[in-house]
């Protein structure tokens, strides 16, 4: 029997309280987001509001709980809203936020104990009995501390807690963001017995099929105002509404989005995607869980805060991934590939259509300038429509044979590809296998570095959540090395696409091939800008500055060195002291700057005894070598030598040396001296010159007129020697990488032989 909620003697029926809103307007400052709007929420009843990201649901919600101005008509049972946050909870209102907002260290108990603080402490006892009748799991987990729950039950928690003070109208922001199909169900069940006792519910949901299956009335808002209300039933059948809203439903382990090759605009902001409570303490395995390694805090390197909290994986999560990969990852390989380009192409609509939200993570997660952000939002996009393009490119080839008989080779997927993506930047060198190893019929289990598991993993995963993408082919398990090893040793992942240090990829590629695992390795590098006595120093001061300062220094293509022709060597040098003495450093997110922080304090200090090294050994500090907290200063050196470790080391920093040559042999023949060879630019007039160059610098990626950073979706980027294996990514080269040749004959009978 269902547990009911009333006041001590009072008619269960009579506990709701009706809401009229007559021409409320709300916003954030100078910021209007709501505009007259017209609401009734009817006592005893529970009422839905739907609409678009950014429609205005939650300032709703947070003008009516007094988190921030409104002005217009409130009615509360007839009588005036208060404005006070504390005199509306005291009046009967009450709210349970996106975020839950629960103490994680606290007990369940405590939890709803806090929540009947109002309420007579004779009277907190049967009522929290009854709240825990209406939550049997809670009742389960009543000393089980709140932050190990699941999120479902953190929802639940969140809820009974707000039922602790014995509201008389519940609104709640979002209940199932987040949650398992299964769960939500479970909860918008528990949200109807709410309201069946008595109390009545204003519910901003966005699953919209649901939502309105349980509600009374419904209203759909977008840009701020009312556009759409009415029973919820009846709306519910609305052409409008449901080309709007119902364009997916997805089931598990099936391709079955009804929508069409593309997404409409409504559909594409119908879903948030940076959405913290969604990921917070979790992992995701096709749907949001607890991981079994624990939690780990996610630090803003510019600021030292706590960014978010997310799971950390382990190896037995890894097993777990690896095994529902492999058993969704057949019907994915069989789905037609236009089938599967649509995933990609809806994937990227969704990333551009919530750029402006993402933005700020990767800003703050990464310590990006907003610049390299939007370069990694516009290439992620790029990358995403170009897997979705060679998911229908030709397989394979047909081969000689004889009248009767047909051979072909084609390329077939591996089946689960493990991705370990790095820091720097992490939105595009997890996407950049995660995206083609999809395309191509594979799964995916992808280990975010831990410093940046939003970035590199989560957004990635709630974008392909809500573009359609089958459950269990995408898990992102952020970890430490023991994780990735477990990954390379896991018996159902078939390859590893690794980037990362050249130590660590010498690591992954023993451990690979131990287990005779194809492995794709794209590492450091050692990359020098060449400058001939030809070039207009302004331009190549400017160009190999921003190869060198881009991010810290925190790309593998950075360059590391200039190689300046000894007649120009003096004038390009103080050009780039001069611009490195500029460059203003600071946080990102706080206002202009050109570079941001370092990612921790590890990466810090071997920046700084890479130099301190140099300085000890005789090279000449010219601007920067200094700190303050993770910003490092712009750094130039001179008289840089063979013995010092800035001279053959990746630093992966701010720091730059120049390296003096005669004659442009000796110039390739340095430049071919480091054990590294992944990206090198060359600056001249001639272009006879700069042929010569290209013809004999091993180097993955030679740049004539360019300093050594760019990327794009459709090139085959990758390395030699120290900087990768020979392993590409982009473009054609993802058929080679993630897929593998089968040669197949077909003849209509048996061949007899004769043993």
């Amino acid at each position: 029997m269902s547990a009911v909620l009333p006041v001590a003697g009072a008619d269960p029926a009579a506990n709701g309280a009706a809401l009229s809103i007559r021409g409320l307007a709300a916003g954030y400052g100078a910021i209007q987001v709501l505009q007259n709007i017209e609401l009734e929420a009817p006592k005893g009843e529970l009422t839905v509001i739907v609409g678009a990201n950014g429609a205005g649901k939650t300032t709703l919600l947070k003008a009516l709980s007094g988190l921030i101005p409104r002005s217009g008509e409130v009615l509360f049972d007839g009588e005036p809203l208060p404005e006070a946050p504390a005199a509306i909870v005291a009046k009967g209102l009450a709210q349970v936020p996106e975020g839950r907002q629960l103490f994680p260290h606290m007990s369940v108990r405590e939890n709803l104990e806090l929540g009947g603080y109002l309420v007579p402490k004779a009277e907190r006892a049967e009522r929290l009995g009854r709240v825990l009748e209406l939550f049997p799991r809670l009742l389960e987990r009543r000393e089980q501390l709140a932050g190990t729950l699941s999120g479902g039950e953190q929802q639940m928690l969140a809820v009974g807690r707000a039922l602790m003070g014995r509201p008389r109208l519940l609104m709640l922001d979002e209940p199932s963001l987040g949650l398992a199909p299964k769960m939500i169900d479970e909860l918008l069940a528990m949200v109807r017995r709410v309201r069946d006792s008595g109390v009545s519910v204003l519910l901003v949901e966005q699953n919209v099929a649901k939502a309105m299956a349980i509600a009374d009335g419904a209203y759909v808002m977008e840009r701020g105002a009312i556009v759409m209300q009415g029973s919820a039933a009846r709306l519910l059948r609305s052409e409008r509404l449901r080309e709007a809203y119902l364009g997916t439903e997805v089931i598990p382990g099936a391709l079955n989005w009804k929508g069409g090759i593309f997404m409409s605009t409504q559909q594409t902001t119908a879903v948030t995607i940076a959405a913290e409570n969604a990921w917070k303490g979790k992992v995701f395995t096709g749907r949001w869980q607890m991981a079994k390694g624990g939690t780990r805090e996610v630090i803003e390197p510019a600021t030292g805060q706590v960014l978010t909290t997310v799971g950390m994986a382990d190896a037995e999560d890894v097993r777990e991934a690896a095994i529902a990969a492999k058993a969704a990852q057949v019907e994915w390989a069989n789905a037609p590939a236009d089938q599967r380009a649509a995933v990609l192409r809806r994937t990227a609509q969704l990333l551009e259509a919530h750029a402006e939200t993402l933005r700020p993570w990767i800003v703050r997660e990464t310590g990006s300038i907003p610049p390299k952000a939007d370069f990694e939002l516009h290439m992620v996009t790029g990358i995403l429509l170009e897997a979705a393009a060679i998911a229908t490119q030709p397989p394979g080839m047909m081969l000689p044979s004889g009248p009767k008989r047909m051979s072909f080779a084609r390329r077939v997927p591996h089946g689960v590809v493990g991705v370990i993506s790095p820091f720097n930047a992490p939105l595009i060198l997890s996407s950049r296998a995660v995206a083609p190893a999809l395309a191509l019929g594979n799964a995916v289990v992808l280990k975010p570095d831990p410093s940046t598991p939003v970035t590199g993993g989560f957004i990635l995963a709630r974008l392909f959540e809500a573009a359609g993408l089958p459950a269990g082919l995408l898990h992102v398990l952020p970890g430490d090395a023991t994780v990735g090893e477990a990954m390379i040793a896991d018996p159902d992942i078939a390859m590893i696409s690794f980037t990362g240090s050249t130590a660590a990829g010498r690591r992954v590629g023993e451990l690979a091939s131990r287990h005779l695992k194809r492995v794709t390795l794209e590492l450091g590098g050692k990359n020098s800008t060449i400058v001939l006595d030809d070039a207009d120093l302004d331009v190549a001061a400017s160009s190999a500055a921003w190869g060198a300062y881009l991010h810290q220094g925190q790309i593998c293509m950075a360059t590391g060195t200039v190689l300046a022709q000894r007649r120009i060597a003096r004038d390009l040098t103080e050009r780039l002291v001069a611009k490195a003495k500029n460059l203003p450093v600071g946080d990102p997110s706080a206002g202009p700057c050109a570079l941001g922080p370092i990612i921790n304090g590890r990466q810090l200090e071997r920046i700084d005894g890479i130099v301190k090294d140099a300085v000890a050994k005789g090279a000449v500090l010219r601007a920067g070598g200094t700190y303050d907290r993770l910003f490092y200063s712009p750094t130039v050196l001179e008289n840089v030598t063979p013995q010092m470790r800035v001279y053959t080391e990746e630093v992966f920093g701010p720091v730059l040396s120049v390296v003096t040559f005669d004659t442009d042999e000796e110039a390739i023949a340095l430049n071919n001296a480091t054990e590294y060879g992944l990206s090198t630019g060359v600056i001249t007039q001639s272009v006879e010159r700069a042929m010569n160059f290209t013809a004999k610098l091993k180097t993955g990626i030679i740049h004539v007129n360019d300093q050594t950073v760019a990327d794009e979706p459709w090139v085959p980027f990758g390395g030699r020697g120290a900087s990768g294996n020979g392993g590409r990514h982009g473009g054609v080269a993802n058929w080679e990488e993630f897929t593998q040749w089968q040669w197949v004959t077909i003849q209509d009978r048996a061949t007899p032989y004769p043993f």
